[in-house]
């Protein structure tokens, strides 16, 4: 994520050019607390560990750092928006325990209290890791009638976090907002909403797509090729209706984008999104996945 001045914070034209900014989350407890019953739901084919994610992490950071990109935590961004006032604050609650299926009743309280009673920086941390019975203090017996004896978790941890690019995308200067094709990672593009709504260096960006227009797509089918050119997959997670839509809202906005490549690859998790098979390395080279290409 590109950035140049205060009224225009997201200044994305290129896959590889010169990179100012740069939106990371530190992976943490929530991967050590995927499960074995839990890590197909949650996306994951194995759990990592989290020591070594951790050192590769802060060794991708430091090496960022050291060429003068400056660093962005979404812990970080999410934390100052809800920091901005109590209505605020009481606005994400809502929004997350919706999204987490929870709505009105003893639980629901019983959860929205135990939040909004957390610092800003403990409730983001403990909304990320995943929240248990136990954490809120009431009656266990009580959650045995209520949740399924499988999974310890009241609300499941976000592990996909990591992967930030997928929930919302940079694009000139302004992003998409979007829908994830797995209801589990829904929860992740609240963070996002809240940001791109009240957080004071990023309220006024232009959205190109909105997370609940009603069909998928994801970030990392989402390419800037140059100041005029994108490219999205349609894939195992976007679909060709989504990139109807983003392209109406672009091409009627002020932006220099002028055409939009739609790639159709194969409808697969092998395959996920186009960044994984289709990556720009230079003005004129890329690296491709020759089965995904020729199909």
């Amino acid at each position: 994520m590109g950035i140049i001045q205060r009224q225009l914070m997201i200044n994305v034209f290129s896959e590889i050019g010169i990179l100012q900014e740069v939106l990371l989350h530190r992976p943490s407890a929530e991967v050590e607390n995927l499960t074995t019953d839990t890590k197909d739901l949650l996306l994951f084919d194995d759990i990592p560990f989290l020591k070594v994610a951790q050192a590769e992490h802060d060794f991708f950071a430091k090496l960022l750092k050291e060429k003068g990109v400056k660093i962005l935590y979404i812990t970080q961004l999410i934390s100052d928006t809800l920091k901005i006032s109590k209505d605020i604050k009481e606005e994400f609650l809502k929004q997350f325990l919706k999204e987490a299926n929870f709505y009105e009743g003893y639980l629901y309280d019983a959860l929205f209290n135990y939040l909004n009673s957390l610092k800003e920086e403990t409730l983001i941390t403990k909304i990320i890791e995943g929240i248990k019975p136990k954490d809120i203090k009431v009656n266990e017996s009580y959650f045995s009638t209520v949740i399924n004896t499988n999974n310890p978790f009241l609300c499941d941890p976000m592990p996909n976090l990591m992967f930030s690019r997928d929930n919302f995308a940079s694009i000139g200067n302004g992003a998409t907002l979007n829908t994830m094709w797995s209801n589990v990672r829904n929860r992740e593009c609240i963070f996002a909403e809240f940001i791109f709504k009240y957080h004071k260096d990023f309220k006024n960006t232009p959205l190109y797509y909105n997370r609940f227009e009603g069909s998928c797509i994801e970030g990392g089918d989402e390419l800037v090729l140059n100041e005029n050119i994108l490219a999205i997959g349609i894939s195992h997670r976007t679909e060709a209706e989504s990139i109807k839509k983003l392209a109406t809202r672009l091409f009627n906005s002020d932006s220099s984008f002028k055409t939009i490549f739609a790639f159709k690859i194969p409808n697969k998790r092998t395959f996920m999104h186009l960044d994984t098979v289709f990556t720009q390395v230079d003005v004129d080279k890329f690296i491709v996945y020759k089965e995904a290409i020729d199909a």
